[in-house]
């Protein structure tokens, strides 16, 4: 007899298990897993979501919407109300071939061509699962924008760039997932400000009393929009029709010379990264926000997290998610560019403050596996998978 060690099958086992003398009392011709009721579907689903977060894995939705229609719409209704909790995984483009990497459990996975429909495109962003991609109609020669999943492939139109009257983009952030909230703001930073636009809106609107030069960074924390220029940080409460803002912290950078910041959430922490240099000579300054007293405080030590700079995209991961990884470090892209031969990483450890490099992105997956055998060209986009 064959052995099935695949630990999720073994989950769903034990859960089948549990409900079989329920299914025992059901009338033998409903015994087929996929003609089982509703309640009991979403009994199990239930079974999948950890006591502790009350949250959905997304290879057990994804494996659930597989097994029949009302299977599907079941794992739909829960995805509804209880958020996905995953490690965020890796979007990785060559030519037409595109693959995500699963850090947990370190796979690879082909998908289809994610710029498929969208010529010569860029990826500005993404959140929650979804990519905000600017684009240039081949047939109105239009630049366009849309919300893109790359797993379900589902997409919405947003306004023509047109209308933003600007077209420096630095990022594009989205305030909460589509699928659950058709109240969703997507807010771009560019030259000129902030600007947003709501679902089905027909242009972009700048933000009132922001700043008329290009922010840094942009993110969402705790439903309040974070925007971050080089010596200033704003939150923005964007519940109501237009957002509103709320603080405004004036602080310049000390102790180091720096072109660019960056925002992220760590371990309940938003800190500020300052880079400067270039490739070798690149230095970072990582300070976290104390909004009480209205000041940043030097941070010296990551704990069990290391920083992902890719692009615009700055992320806070643990340690073990990749191969080798060292400890209290910023991993960074070396160049905004990527060549036909990849894109070269740069370490900087904070304790020795010290740069050292790896050719490739791949060497942290692993080089053994066989989709990582070829260079990728385009820039690595990080994004926590969603099935809808």
């Amino acid at each position: 007899m064959v052995k099935i060690k695949d630990p999720n099958y073994l989950k769903l086992l034990k859960v089948f298990d549990e409900l079989q003398k329920i299914i025992d009392g059901i009338d033998s011709r409903r015994r087929r897993w996929s003609e089982l009721p509703t309640d009991l579907v979403e009994l199990i689903l239930k079974k999948l979501i950890p006591s502790e977060f009350d949250l959905l894995g997304f290879r057990d939705i994804l494996r659930s919407k597989l097994v029949c229609h009302s299977w599907r719409s079941v794992a739909k209704s829960c995805s509804s109300y209880a958020p996905l909790c995953q490690t965020p995984w890796l979007l990785l483009h060559q030519n037409n071939r595109s693959s995500l990497f699963d850090p947990a459990e370190k796979k690879v996975y082909k998908i289809r061509n994610v710029y498929q429909d969208f010529p010569c495109a860029r990826c500005v962003g993404s959140s929650h699962g979804w990519m905000i991609i600017f684009y240039e109609d081949v047939h109105s020669q239009e630049s366009m924008a849309h919300l893109f999943n790359p797993i379900s492939r589902s997409r919405m139109l947003l306004p023509s760039i047109q209308t933003l009257q600007s077209y420096r983009i630095s990022k594009g952030i989205i305030s909460s997932n589509p699928f659950t909230n058709k109240n969703f703001f997507v807010v771009v930073a560019c030259h000129g400000g902030l600007a947003f636009c709501k679902h089905e809106d027909k242009s972009w609107t700048k933000f009132n009393d922001a700043l008329s030069y290009l922010y840094d960074d942009i993110m969402f924390y705790n439903d309040k929009l974070f925007a971050l220029a080089m010596e200033s940080l704003e939150v923005w409460d964007c519940s109501g029709s237009s957002p509103i803002k709320t603080v405004h912290l004036q602080d310049s950078l000390a102790h180091i010379s720096v072109d660019h910041t960056y925002l992220v959430e760590s371990l309940g922490e938003i800190l500020r990264v300052g880079k400067g240099g270039r490739r070798n000579t690149s230095h970072f300054l990582v300070e976290k926000l104390n909004l009480t007293y209205g000041k940043w405080e030097k941070v010296q030590n990551l704990g069990d997290q290391i920083l992902f700079l890719f692009h615009n995209q700055l992320l806070s991961l643990p340690n073990q998610c990749f191969l080798g990884c060292e400890e209290n470090s910023i991993y960074f892209g070396m160049s905004d560019c990527v060549t036909h031969c990849g894109q070269e990483i740069g370490i900087y450890n904070l304790q020795y403050n010290m740069v050292r490099r790896i050719e490739s992105i791949c060497i942290l997956i692993g080089e053994h596996l066989e989709e990582l055998k070829h260079c990728y060209n385009a820039q690595p986009v990080w994004m926590v998978p969603n099935p809808w």
